[in-house]
């Protein structure tokens, strides 16, 4: 059976995408220690951008990263989230090609992330009212020099859509992650079950039995010698890591309780009542359904021309400061 094919356009030109664009655009902007205290599955509803303390930038980056999704081009967004990045960073002559470099790189991994978990979420959804229909799915890899060894390893996998593995490997399930799923029919895993039966059994692609239990666990036996690592930060236990599940982006407080003790949940809960996002809602009203600001618009719109004020009109204007994007309790 042949490897599904990638779009050519699919990094660099991802298509229109309202609901995806929509996404990225009403994640509320949240602070470094409101950040940390939110539980794993919420960690994706939320907008930081680790050591950019002004929320105006941070909404502005946002808006950016939300256009790519609605047609916006990627390298044009790529340096236009640089030039936000660049006014943090260092203005010295001798260090200004490197702080540029890597404003361009972290832009790039804002662009990933964001990006393309907007595209995964709503393909998730699809996937997953499709399971019925198409009961496994297989994970891809684009193959490049770039794709690391874990992911590569993974590259041609199927899995039950049903399998917990799902829950901590959907794509992106790793910083700058490009991977992604697919759905596949009962018949298409037959046929590759077929193309398995000449293989070793550290190479066949259809995970089931022992092996399956063992990759939900966080490892893939890939030879006598290759028992490669997959466990993610959270199941290494660093609760405070990087962790992306689509199937729990939806899940309400009351949902979410079932899933922890009773001393962590009551810990969270006092956090959430506790943390304040940037627009004055607490972490915990935000989770309840509480509505802030409407996301802001596009960050270059055509302006309305507006008549120039009688001179000396306003004799002392006073510049609002930049928001403070931790607020202070």
């Amino acid at each position: 059976m042949a490897k599904p094919a990638l779009p050519s356009n699919f990094l660099l030109d991802p298509q229109p995408h309202k609901e995806a664009a929509e996404w990225i655009a009403s994640k509320p902007l949240i602070g470094r220690q409101a950040f940390d205290d939110l539980l794993p599955e919420l960690r994706a509803r939320a907008f930081l951008v680790t050591g950019l303390e002004d929320a105006n930038v941070a909404a502005e980056i946002r808006s950016l990263l939300a256009e790519v999704p609605a047609g916006a081009e990627w390298v044009k967004t790529r340096k236009e989230i640089a030039d936000q990045l660049g006014t943090f960073l260092s203005d010295d002559e001798d260090t200004a090609g490197d702080a540029r470099r890597a404003a361009l790189a972290r832009a790039e991994i804002l662009l990933r992330t964001h990006g393309f978990q907007a595209y995964q979420r709503t393909q998730h959804e699809v996937m997953s009212r499709q399971a019925d229909v198409f009961p496994f799915w297989q994970y891809l890899s684009l193959g490049d020099e770039k794709v690391r060894p874990a992911h590569q390893a993974l590259d041609g996998i199927v899995a039950p859509a049903s399998s917990p593995f799902w829950h901590d490997h959907s794509p992106p399930w790793q910083w700058g992650c490009r991977c992604r799923k697919v759905a596949l029919l009962p018949d298409e895993v037959d046929e590759i079950r077929a193309e398995d039966a000449s293989r070793l059994p550290e190479a066949q692609r259809v995970i089931e039995g022992t092996a399956l239990e063992r990759l939900e666990r966080g490892s893939l036996d890939r030879g006598p010698t290759n028992q490669v690592d997959l466990r993610t930060d959270v199941q290494r236990g660093n609760l405070r890591g990087y962790h992306f599940d689509p199937g729990s982006l939806a899940l309400d407080p009351e949902a979410l309780r079932d899933r922890y003790d009773p001393a962590t949940w009551a810990e969270f809960e006092r956090a959430a009542k506790a943390n304040k996002l940037p627009d004055g809602r607490t972490v915990w009203a935000w989770l309840n359904g509480a509505k802030g600001p409407p996301p802001n618009p596009p960050v270059n719109p055509v302006p309305k021309p507006v008549p120039s004020p009688p001179a000396n009109l306003f004799p002392n204007p006073v510049q609002n400061p930049p928001l403070n994007l931790v607020p202070k309790l």
